[in-house]
């Protein structure tokens, strides 16, 4: 298994099945601002979105369901896309023209 797709097994793991107030204080911080109202007894889950997807795994709390990218590696470079294909995957994920104004 390649190092990356490792990386997101184990993130996974870390959090997953676990309430808000076990988790180290890095995780309760990138928590805090995807769930402003998070409660420190609310149960957090976590799993593997799709091998496929551009969204790496997807957090959940109170069934509110968030999709998570990770990006691991030792050299500081970018992967770049087409803006086309990036627009295309905006779209089919319910964003809406003229609502996010990302053209």
């Amino acid at each position: 298994m390649k190092a990356g797709y490792q990386n997101e097994y184990d993130l996974i793991k870390e959090i997953n099945h676990k309430h808000f107030y076990e988790l180290n204080p890095l995780w309760q911080e990138l928590i805090e601002e995807l769930y402003p109202e998070v409660d420190s007894n609310d149960l957090v889950i976590a799993y593997k979105y799709g091998r496929y997807a551009k969204v790496d795994m997807v957090i959940e709390i109170k069934g509110v369901k968030k999709r998570i990218s990770i990006k691991s590696g030792a050299k500081n470079s970018v992967h770049v896309e087409p803006i086309q294909s990036f627009i295309h995957f905006l779209k089919k994920n319910g964003f809406k023209e003229e609502r996010d104004n990302f053209t």
